[in-house]
């Protein structure tokens, strides 16, 4: 038998339990960064999308559909845009 087919039987039976899950979360960041700023896409020259983060949002598809299920604060809720904007020195506003 290999080592996933007994890993699901165990847990199809109740004696494996998962470990609890840990959230990362991302550190308090100024509440001046609460506003709007323009992130480039990465796929489709000429397209923006609208990041706050302050509050880790994007309005790029991967957000909108995946990351926003996250609680806030959790690094999850960082897409590509965010990120950028997190570790760029010049955020421009819209």
């Amino acid at each position: 038998m290999g080592l996933l087919r007994w890993l699901l039987a165990i847990g199809k039976k109740g004696r494996y339990h998962y470990p609890q899950e840990t959230i990362i979360t991302v550190g308090n960041i100024d509440p001046k960064y609460d506003r709007l700023y323009k992130a480039a896409s990465r796929s489709e020259q000429g397209k923006w999308y609208k990041v706050n983060v302050q509050r880790l949002t994007c309005s790029c598809p991967d957000w909108q559909k995946r990351r926003s299920a996250y609680p806030p604060g959790d690094v999850r809720r960082v897409c590509k845009h965010v990120y950028d904007k997190l570790s760029d020195g010049s955020r421009k506003a819209f």
